[in-house]
Order: C-alpha cells, then structure tokens, then sequence
C-alpha cells in the first residue's frame, strides 16, 4: 500500500506500519517541533468531529504531508482516549467513520473488497458477504437494512459498492 492511501484510510494494517516503520518515540511524536503538523492536524481532527460530526480529507501534497496525516490519526486517538468522555469517543468515531466512508463510495469495488476483509468481512463473487457477516455489521435502524430485503442466495448476500463501504462504516464505529 502507498502512502497516500495509508492516508486516506489511516485506521489500516499498513499504516500502522508505516508509524512503525519510522521508530519515533511517543515522547517524540508529542514534543518534537518536527511532528508539530502531525499534532495540528490531530487537534484538528478532534475538533472536527465535535463541530461538524465529520473529519475532513486533509491535503497530502507529498509524503511529508502524508505521513503528517498518518501520524495525526492516533495523536487525534490519543487526545480524545486522555479526554475520556464516551460521549467524544463515539463522536470522533462516527466522525471518522463518515469520512472513510466518503473516501470509500470512490473507490473501485476491489479496493472497498479489500477493505473490507480487513475488518473481517468475507467478500466473494464481486461484492457478496455471507449473511453471519452482513448480520454483525449491517445498521439495525432502517428496514432497508434488514435481512429479508436484500438479495440473498446461498447464504450470500449480494451488495453494492456503497452498500459494502456502508457496513464498513458501520464496523469503524
């Protein structure tokens, strides 16, 4: 995975790798003048989610931008856990949940597949899930989501690319 993807989606496998990779302290990611984009960009996120009930897409120029981004994603985890209001956890959550979901709907159907087997959510045959997956993931608040009106066949439940992103949404959350 690119950079720039790790991003666009900086709650994946990849981008913690990339954190990883740099072998910056914590002490260093909240002290270092170097990282003081990062820490922006994470109150930033922050306030975001409080104000709009959305983070944004931030620019990624180059990869400096980049892995500023990448590294404003746990700093934003990390004020909000020392916060320690449920109510701004849910917030921020659903915040970036939102976001990745408008990142997701634009992307191709076998890059939202790979997604979602990152969350554990077995994709087969273009975009089907299996229903134990759909069931676990699938919101529960509108009659469009329920079981008995998608097509199923199977055991597999056939969905569409903004269906999909839609229950990986749900599984940020």
């Amino acid at each position: 995975m690119n950079i720039y993807i790790a991003a666009k989606y900086p709650f994946l496998k990849e981008a913690k790798e990339f954190v990883r990779r740099e072998e910056v302290s914590t002490e260093e990611i909240l002290h270092d003048p170097l990282y003081q984009r990062a820490r922006d960009l994470g109150m930033q996120r922050v306030n975001e989610a409080i104000e709009r009930g959305m983070v944004g897409n931030y620019v990624t120029a180059d990869e400096t931008d980049a892995l500023m981004t990448i590294f404003s994603y746990p700093i934003a985890r990390m004020i909000v856990a020392g916060i320690g209001s449920d109510f701004l956890r849910s917030r921020y959550a659903l915040a970036e949940a939102k976001r990745a979901y408008s990142s997701l709907i634009k992307e191709d159907n076998d890059f939202v597949s790979s997604m979602a087997k990152e969350f554990g959510i077995k994709v087969t045959d273009g975009l089907k899930i299996y229903f134990t997956d759909y069931l676990k993931n699938a919101p529960t608040w509108s009659e469009k989501w329920k079981l008995v009106n998608m097509p199923l066949k199977n055991g597999w439940v056939e969905l569409k690319k903004v269906e999909l992103a839609r229950l990986i949404q749900e599984n940020l959350r």
